[in-house]
């Protein structure tokens, strides 16, 4: 595991690496997606939060081209250190 530049920010524990899409689901004009989050750094303040303080953010270069999010489920796993987000994906236009 490569340590990323931005994980030794003195913000570290409230940054998750980059996820990855690993299932799609493709509607008209939404999606759900299956995101998966690996290598996450053990002091990620999500793994001791109260879900419902926790908010999933979509790269702001998908929300500057109309897409929108909204976390459905979360999966933390602080022994693994992963994560797995079940994200709609929505927009005003056909994805």
């Amino acid at each position: 595991m490569h340590e990323q530049s931005y994980l030794r920010s003195p913000y570290h524990d409230l940054i998750s690496p980059d996820g990855k899409i690993t299932h799609i689901d493709k509607g008209e004009s939404k999606c759900i997606a299956t995101v998966e989050f690996q290598d996450i750094g053990p002091n990620f303040l999500g793994f001791t939060l109260p879900e419902n303080h926790i908010e999933f953010n979509l790269k702001s270069v998908l929300a500057q081209l109309g897409i929108e999010s909204h976390l459905l489920d979360l999966e933390l796993d602080a022994k693994y250190l992963k994560c797995t987000a079940l994200v709609k994906l929505f927009s005003i236009n056909a994805l």
